[in-house]
């Protein structure tokens, strides 16, 4: 009878750490779930961040773009100008030398 409630005993405290590890590999499966949905947060907002980054950098791009395109317009127009001015004295230039050969 004594070797029998031993045997008893021990399968209880058999039990009883079964039940405690059983236990503790359920946290330890909780506490991964959660690393792996952080990991994953993590994961999503590196992606987002780097997503609004691109979208802020092609938005820059794009402002630089329109910013050169009207300095190139600009110039453009400057160098119309200039060429302008250029037939201009040339003209005045050709005109004074037809009235000074005319006046000889």
């Amino acid at each position: 009878d004594s070797l029998e409630s031993d045997r008893l005993n021990l399968k209880q405290r058999n039990d009883d750490e079964l039940d405690k590890l059983q236990s503790k590999v359920r946290g330890l499966d909780n506490i991964k779930r959660e690393i792996n949905k952080l990991d994953t947060n993590i994961s999503d907002y590196e992606t987002s961040e780097k997503e609004r980054q691109l979208e802020e950098a092609i938005q820059i791009k794009q402002e630089l773009t329109e910013e050169l395109d009207k300095i190139r317009s600009q110039r453009q127009d400057m160098e119309k100008e200039r060429l302008a001015v250029l037939d201009e004295i040339a003209n005045q230039d050709s005109i004074k030398r037809n009235l000074e050969d005319n006046k000889v």
